[in-house]
């Protein structure tokens, strides 16, 4: 029981981190093409 309601919070921390992830990535290679982000 305990285990199926932390599941779906695991699962959205790592999306979460994921998408913080991805962002950094973006925002990174943007700065080294000379692209800047609004």
């Amino acid at each position: 029981m305990l285990k199926s309601i932390l599941a779906p919070a695991d699962v959205q921390r790592v999306t979460v981190g994921q998408e913080y992830l991805a962002t950094q990535f973006f925002h990174h290679i943007g700065y080294d093409l000379g692209i800047v982000w609004p």
